[in-house]
């Protein structure tokens, strides 16, 4: 929202009916948790699901895709929060990210137990209930984590989606490298970054690369969180 605030002060008073910003719909329907992990480990309960743009939701440890639009319970991802308040899948993710991390990432046949028993301890109805993983085939154009929706009906910054041929203004912009001097560890690090920037430093080209080892030559210790972080699924190393 701090990202959505600038832009409209950049725009406002301009007299625009409409102005591009970087999301474009790419047609692949891809499944990816709230974190910007891919989803390499899947447990549907019925095969793959159709390709519509839904959300994820545990059942007996099995997952359903629902519309993103229901009011269920969730769990947070910090240590395993299950949150008895019913939301949207997109309310849920901003309360879990206020709160705590994020809404959970599920990664492995592990963590899913996990998951299951948290839920099967506190949901005594029996209900669905939203985990992190999302489906839709937006992007933004540096392919940074699209999962950020402006869901708020304010008519001075509404999305719509319009064909890519229309010529409109536009804006464009140049992310700002912080470092930021404090010690913490790597969820506290996302934690912070989410609530006071956007997120911790994704690194995704040699030009971003070079940014980011120019910008930690002001820091205060010889090593630096990035984003990435290890996953049992791929082996991943955090850095």
């Amino acid at each position: 929202m701090n990202d959505m605030n600038e832009l409209k002060k950049s725009v406002n008073g301009g007299g625009f009916q409409f102005v591009w910003i970087g999301l474009q719909k790419t047609g692949r329907d891809e499944w990816q948790w709230s974190s910007g992990e891919p989803a390499l480990y899947l447990n549907w309960a019925t095969g793959p699901p159709e390709n519509r743009d839904y959300c994820a939701m545990m059942l007996n440890g099995e997952w359903h895709d629902l519309p993103c639009s229901d009011n269920r319970h969730f769990i947070c991802n910090n240590r395993l929060v299950f949150v008895n308040q019913t939301m949207n899948w997109r309310d849920a993710q901003s309360y879990c990210r206020q709160n705590h991390i994020d809404l959970v990432s599920v990664r492995n046949q592990d963590e899913n137990q996990q998951v299951e028993k948290i839920i099967s301890d506190n949901n005594s109805s029996g209900s669905y209930v939203w985990i992190g993983l999302f489906r839709d085939s937006w992007q933004w154009s540096d392919q940074s984590n699209s999962s950020f929706r402006l869901v708020k009906h304010d008519p001075l910054g509404q999305w719509h989606d319009i064909s890519c041929t229309n010529a409109y203004p536009f804006v464009c912009h140049d992310d700002k490298l912080i470092v930021i001097r404090e010690n913490l560890t790597w969820s506290e690090a996302l934690r912070y970054c989410r609530q006071n920037h956007v997120d911790l430093v994704s690194v995704h080209s040699e030009e971003i690369q070079r940014r980011v080892m120019n910008v930690v030559k002001r820091a205060s210790t010889a090593a630096v969180w990035l984003s990435l972080r290890h996953s049992c699924t791929v082996g991943l190393i955090l850095l």
